[in-house]
């Protein structure tokens, strides 16, 4: 879809009421992303009208070219999407918007994050987070007044009886870096200082760029394929 189609298309789920409006600039880029970049799997942290788009992306290269990828990559999360929130009711509101044929390519969790720390510094995770291996991970949560408990006398809630930071510090990809496969992508939407706790955290080759008038933050993993299968993934 161009961009007149995509509004079109999204414009009759622009009177719900039951969350925020859609943004349309943040939501296009998404989906042109994964159209471009020919993504095949999606882990998507922190649900909202995302969800759709990147749903009705992934459905779309799924038509398009899953016959011809899998004669070479035959990966059981291949054109899957999992999505995770901290909100049951964000979670179902954001699945609530999908057709039958996006909800068959979508698995959804449900988890508390909670402070933790990574190598001493102060950060969150979830306490169950999806073991499923994506090649575009778009982090837009969890809030932090989402996030439960503190580590050494420190929180993000706002709600925290010290008074929290109210900065967002998501550090599972951090955990999980070494598991995600060459060639991957993470966006980051907005929250510019867990965007710089993972670029300076990260261990491996990221490329890094921000996007000011989108306020988004994209991750492009450029590490060397880790043998055949890894080679034809990437360079898909």
């Amino acid at each position: 879809m161009n961009k007149s189609e995509f509004e079109v298309w999204l414009g009759k789920y622009k009177n719900e009421s039951t969350t925020y409006a859609p943004d349309i600039e943040d939501l296009y880029s998404l989906y042109t992303h994964v159209k471009k970049y020919k993504m095949t799997s999606i882990l998507e942290i922190g649900s909202g009208w995302s969800t759709l788009v990147l749903s009705q992306a992934l459905l779309e290269n799924k038509s398009d070219f899953e016959s011809e990828y899998l004669k070479n990559n035959p990966l059981r999360d291949s054109f899957m999407m999992v999505t995770l929130d901290a909100s049951a009711f964000y979670l179902e509101t954001s699945l609530s918007r999908l057709d039958e044929s996006q909800k068959s390519i979508v698995k959804s969790y449900v988890s508390k994050p909670k402070m933790d720390h990574v190598a001493g510094r102060a950060c969150h995770t979830f306490e169950n987070f999806p073991n499923f291996s994506a090649d575009l991970i778009y982090l837009d949560g969890p809030d932090c007044d989402q996030v439960i408990g503190e580590t050494n006398g420190c929180s993000v809630n706002p709600n925290y009886s010290d008074g929290g930071t109210r900065l967002p510090m998501s550090a599972d990809l951090i955990k999980t870096e070494f598991f995600i496969e060459p060639g991957s992508w993470i966006i980051v939407d907005g929250r510019g200082a867990n965007a710089e706790f993972l670029r300076l955290s990260f261990a491996r080759s990221w490329k890094y760029e921000y996007k000011k008038t989108l306020d988004q933050h994209f991750f492009h993993l450029d590490s060397e394929p880790w043998g055949s299968r890894s080679e034809s993934h990437k360079n898909r």
